[in-house]
Formats: C-alpha cells, sequence, structure tokens
C-alpha cells in the first residue's frame, strides 16, 4: 500500500514546477502590462500619467523636488510642413537626447506630443538649470534625418516643491507659465520660476475673477472720450470705452486676459448693449448725436452671430446704424481670411461704420485700407510722439494725404498738447482726441458737454 502511495504521488510531482513556471509567466504578464502602461511606445520614456503621478507622490510624501519642463520650439509647424513620421522621428532623436543629458540624476518622461517633464529629487534651482543648459546643447547639434537636416531649440521651465508651491496642481503651471515666460523671450532658453513671476499669476487671477464677476453680476459701466473737429472745437464723433465698477483693473490690464480666456465675447455683447440703450436714451431725450464708436477685438470675429446680434438690438431701441461704428485693431489682418472679410463688410452694408484703429503701431500698412472699406483711419499716439514730437511731420503728412485719396477720415489719438494740435490741424488732420481736449467721462457728463450751444457737430 504504501509503495502504491509513493507511485501516485511521484505521479503529480511534475504540477509542482509546472505550476512555478505558470506563476512566473503570469507576474511577468502582469509586469509587462505595467510596464507598457507606464511607457510612452513612441519614445519609450515614462508617460505623462506615470510621470505625473511620481510627481504627486513626491509632493504627497513631503520630500522636496523641482521640475523641469521642457518644450520644443515650434514643432507643431515644422510637423505639419514635414509631416508627422518625421515629426516622430525628430521627437525619437530629442527624447533619446534629453534621456542622456545628466544620465541617472534627474528623472524624465515625456507628458505631452513635444513635451518633456524632468524630476528632480531636490529642491534646487541652481542643478535644475545646469541640467537645462545641457539639455539645450545637446540640441545644438543637427537633427539628421535621411533627407534633411533639422534644427531644433527648446524652451524650459524650472518650477520647485516646497520653495514655489505646496502641490502638484500650483507646481506644474508654475513650470508652464515659467516655460511660456522662456518662448516670449525669444525661445531656446530656460526660465525659473520667481517670486515675481508668483506675483504676476496671483494677479492674473485676481484679474480674472473680477472679469468673471462683472460678467455674472452686470458691473460693467461705459465712459466716453469725444473727439473733435480739428477745424473748430465741435464734437464729431465719441469713444465708448469699457471699465468695471468698484475695481482697481483698468482695460489694459482686464482686456489681454479676457481676450485670452474668450471671455471678451460676451463683454463684447454687454459693452454693444450699454452703449446702444444709452444712445437710445440720448435720442429720446433730444440730445443731439454724432457717431459713437466702440472697440472690436480680434477674438471677437469670431462671435459669428455678433452682427444678427448688433442688428437685433439696433430694431429693438430704434437707433439708426449710422450712429455706430466699430474700432478694429491691425491685429485682425494676423488672420486676413476671406470669412473675415465677408464678417467685416457685413457690418458695414447694415450700415455700421468700420474705423481701422491704433495706426502706427505693429504691422502698420496702408494696404490695410483696400482690405475694407474703412471710413476713418485712427493715428496712434505712438506715432504722434515719435514724429511730431521729433520734427518729422512730413510722415504723418504723407499718412494724411493718402487716406484723404481714398476717401478715408483721420482721426489723432492721444492729442496731449497745443503743439501737437497746431501740427495736426496744418496736416489736414480731420478730427483729434485726447487729454488734450477731454478725457473718457460718464455718460452723464457726455450729456452736459453735448447739449452745450455749438458743440456737437460733424
Amino acid at each position: 500500500m504504501d509503495i502504491l502511495f509513493l507511485k501516485e504521488q511521484a505521479g503529480y510531482q511534475w504540477l509542482i514546477p509546472a505550476f512555478a513556471i505558470l506563476l512566473l509567466l503570469l507576474l511577468y504578464a502582469v509586469y509587462r502590462n505595467r510596464v507598457l502602461r507606464s511607457r510612452d511606445s513612441l519614445t519609450g520614456l515614462p508617460n505623462r500619467c506615470f510621470t505625473m503621478e511620481r510627481v504627486r507622490r513626491r509632493i504627497r510624501s513631503g520630500k522636496p523636488c523641482t521640475v523641469i519642463l521642457i518644450d520644443i520650439d515650434d514643432f507643431h509647424d515644422l510637423n505639419t510642413s514635414m509631416g508627422h513620421e518625421v515629426g516622430d522621428r525628430l521627437l525619437k532623436e530629442a527624447a533619446d537626447r534629453i534621456r542622456k543629458t545628466e544620465k541617472g540624476k534627474w528623472f524624465v518622461g515625456r507628458t505631452g506630443g513635444d513635451e518633456f517633464l524632468g524630476i528632480l529629487n531636490a529642491d534646487d534651482k541652481k542643478k535644475a538649470a545646469e541640467i537645462s543648459r545641457q539639455v539645450l546643447l545637446s540640441f545644438e547639434k543637427m537633427f539628421l534625418l535621411p533627407d534633411a537636416k533639422v534644427r531644433l531649440t527648446a524652451s524650459i521651465g524650472i518650477a520647485s516643491f516646497p520653495g514655489d508651491a505646496q502641490t502638484a496642481e500650483e507646481l506644474l503651471p508654475f513650470a508652464d507659465i515659467a516655460m511660456y515666460r522662456a518662448k516670449s523671450r525669444g525661445k531656446n532658453s530656460c526660465y525659473i520660476f520667481d517670486g515675481k513671476l508668483k506675483k504676476q499669476q496671483e494677479r492674473k487671477k485676481a484679474v480674472a475673477a473680477a472679469v468673471q464677476e462683472a460678467i455674472d453680476n452686470g458691473r460693467f459701466r461705459m465712459v466716453y472720450q469725444p473727439f473733435y473737429s480739428a477745424g473748430e472745437k465741435r464734437i464729431s464723433g465719441m469713444e465708448a470705452l469699457v471699465r468695471m465698477e468698484d475695481s482697481e483693473f483698468l482695460p489694459e490690464e482686464f482686456i489681454p486676459l479676457a481676450e485670452a480666456d474668450r471671455s471678451i465675447v460676451k463683454i463684447g455683447r454687454i459693452v454693444t448693449g450699454l452703449v446702444i440703450r444709452q444712445v437710445a436714451e440720448w435720442r429720446k431725450k433730444g440730445v443731439p448725436l454724432c457717431t459713437v464708436t466702440m472697440n472690436f477685438s480680434n477674438v471677437q470675429i469670431q462671435d459669428e452671430e455678433y452682427p444678427e446680434f448688433l442688428n437685433g438690438l439696433l430694431k429693438e431701441y430704434a437707433v439708426p446704424p449710422s450712429l455706430m461704428a466699430i474700432e478694429i485693431t491691425e491685429s485682425i489682418y494676423l488672420n486676413r481670411t476671406q470669412e473675415t472679410r465677408d464678417y467685416l463688410e457685413n457690418l458695414r452694408r447694415m450700415g455700421v461704420g468700420i474705423i481701422l484703429d491704433d495706426f502706427g503701431t505693429g504691422y502698420s500698412s496702408i494696404s490695410y485700407l483696400t482690405y475694407v472699406k474703412f471710413s476713418t483711419l485712427k493715428l496712434d499716439k505712438s506715432l504722434m510722439d515719435r514724429y511730431l514730437a521729433t520734427g518729422r511731420e512730413d510722415m504723418v503728412l504723407g499718412i494724411i494725404d493718402l487716406c484723404h485719396y481714398m476717401g478715408v477720415k483721420v482721426v489723432a489719438e492721444g492729442v496731449e498738447t497745443a503743439e501737437q494740435v497746431d501740427m495736426l490741424k496744418k496736416n489736414g488732420c480731420d478730427y483729434i482726441q485726447g487729454f488734450y481736449y477731454a478725457k473718457p467721462m460718464a455718460a452723464g457728463e457726455m450729456e452736459r458737454l453735448l447739449c452745450e450751444p455749438g458743440m456737437s457737430g460733424k
């Protein structure tokens, strides 16, 4: 009986190594699956999910760290022009150069299409900056492709815990802000997040919150700055300017932020409603009126239903379109398309005037006047300061003469001195706007000014 039992037992002994092998295979499969899920398939680097979790774990444990955000400059354009296959080759080579830089002294993963995130296990911005410089140096060698040589550069942002932030949700955006500051300073460089940048970011958050509160609770108001006929002191038009009630933030601060997050579209509609209702009130009172202009952001061009919205308000309040005009800046030409032209022409056909604002800044070109039929061009204050103040008034005269030849009236804005007024009159400028005559004023004050005998008229 014992012999039979031993024989049966010996028959099952092969199951033990088989079970061990099966267990090893299962463990390997689990490990391989975990590795695959944590790796970027193109570059072989740790992927975004794994890299971000590593930062969070480090911060949750209270251990210091410094993050190094690397973004390849202009990669989207290169990828579009040369093709995604070439782009993938470049990314693999870029990743390899980053991986080999100071190898073993930091952790690096791929967190986006052309974005990599490094983690240094110390609050050491000096060391992070040195690593960043080495990365930039590694990119100086041309990237060789079968049919081309390509030069890549990168912009790098650095931020640390606990020096800059207390959570990963704060730290990573701070590195992103620093990276974009590097781009704005010419690219191919690194920027270290600092206290000044932190204050600027906090200020931006406060401005954004104030704008949203003003949108939600109707806390915008309008002020009006007249412009005068250059030949005689008669009001020929007025510019409607938006302000936030009970706020320290001025338009030059909150408008760019509103454009960046597209809340300017909502603000634009609010402003339009405020202005048209004010004009309707003035008409009802019999106040002598002239053209009222509203500033129109390049972003608002994307509000495809705005012309219909504007037309509906004009009809609702019985305001003639000829009393309204929109001021657009040269930035609208950075995206010059037939759709943009049609958009502006639609407004013009409604009877709304189109004014080219801030001429003299950016990429000023008289050719813009042939893009859409403008009623008026506004010379920017910088043009006054640059030419009138230096005795080169012939430059301003040339612009004015050409505008007149094309049937376009000219407004000089930002005029502050009697000397500027005299030179503009002498050179045939049509209208003058600026602190010399009047600062922006509330609707009630504007109304009293319009009602003064002989003051209003084109």
